[in-house]
């Protein structure tokens, strides 16, 4: 198996736990109260169902990256002015996100469309300092597709799939995938600084038959 598909599954698997632990915690029928809020014939997830989603998946990507770094599957994101900033921005990513469904819970399904995808693409591109608009974009489709399915969830329950079940599916998949997907933009800003960052033989080979005439 290549190190691409290792450092892919990597993070796919790390993206499914946290998705796994985030569903197990939300839906128990004792915390619903805790982590969600009725606004009309909706139920909006809370700043805190937003934080718990945030910090899991933030540590499963920190985890996963870890994990292939250490292995040799992927060379580590290149040192760059941004890295040192990449926590403050998240950081200052999910305070916001916060504020904003404090204030207004009416507001769920932008931040699900616009603030949560926005707010990775701005960390991978922080942390590896290149932009990727082909995963970009299957990120952004990917989280559309996701919070689409998640607003017809009756169409998957008449087919003999519990409401829990259902909700764990949706977790494992929506942050397996995202997660897979982040780590192959890693792996591809890293094979990208690595090309930069070696020499061209031809060129080389060029300059020393000058030299040599």
């Amino acid at each position: 198996m290549s190190k691409l598909k290792k450092s892919v599954l990597t993070f796919s698997g790390c993206g499914v736990l946290a998705g796994l632990a985030f569903a197990l915690i939300t839906t128990r029928p004792a915390s619903q109260s805790f982590w969600f809020s009725m606004s009309e014939y909706w139920l909006v997830p809370t700043s805190r169902c937003w934080l718990l989603a945030e910090a899991l998946f933030l540590m499963a990507l920190a985890g996963a990256y870890f994990g292939v770094t250490s292995k040799g599957w992927m060379l580590p994101a290149r040192r760059s002015r941004f890295n040192s900033w990449t926590i403050v921005f998240a950081a200052g990513g999910i305070v916001v996100i916060v504020l904003l469904i404090s204030q207004r819970p009416e507001l769920a399904l932008l931040i699900n469309f616009l603030l949560l995808p926005g707010a990775l693409l701005i960390l991978l591109y922080l942390f590896s300092g290149r932009w990727d608009g082909i995963v970009a974009t299957m990120i952004v489709l990917t989280n559309i597709a996701t919070t689409l399915l998640a607003s017809i969830p009756d169409l998957l329950l008449n087919s003999s799939l519990s409401p829990v079940a259902f909700q764990l599916l949706k977790a494992a998949l929506t942050s397996g995938t995202l997660a897979g997907l982040s780590g192959l933009w890693l792996f591809r800003a890293a094979q990208r600084s690595l090309q930069q960052a070696s020499p061209d033989i031809p060129t080389i080979k060029r300059e020393r038959q000058r030299e040599g005439m």
